[in-house]
């Protein structure tokens, strides 16, 4: 039997050992990779599609609830 060459592998050979070391990366490891992430997106202008609807008016009522009332 022939020992493969570890310089080759397949696209399915990179996914699978991709997936084993995120699984296992520490929680602190994880927090950080999405929080560079998240600062990656914004930088680039990724931006709160729902901020407009969380927003609140002076009377407690947001968009989403409409002006009827």
């Amino acid at each position: 039997m022939t020992t493969p060459d570890p310089l080759q592998c397949t696209y399915e050979d990179a996914r699978r050992a991709q997936l084993r070391d995120g699984i296992a990366l520490d929680t602190v490891a994880k927090v950080a990779f999405f929080e560079e992430m998240v600062a990656f997106a914004a930088r680039f202008g990724a931006r709160d599609r729902l901020a407009d609807w969380r927003t609140v008016d002076s009377r407690g009522r947001s968009p989403a609830q409409g002006s009827a009332g």
